[in-house]
């Protein structure tokens, strides 16, 4: 999945494993290797329904 960093703005690939329920997770850009949340929404089936990023501690 192609993210955007929301301190750089670079685009990255981002690798999602498959969540067992709802989750956030931080994990540093690749390109200016500052932290950005990953907040992931599965439903009850544990589909992905959504992803939101955004600056840690934000």
């Amino acid at each position: 999945m192609v993210i955007g960093c929301p301190w750089c703005g670079a685009r990255f690939d981002a690798v999602m494993d498959s969540p067992a329920g709802n989750r956030i997770y931080t994990e540093d850009c690749p390109v200016c290797c500052q932290p950005i949340e990953f907040c992931i929404t599965t439903d009850a089936c544990n589909n992905l329904t959504r992803i939101t990023v955004r600056r840690e501690n934000e």
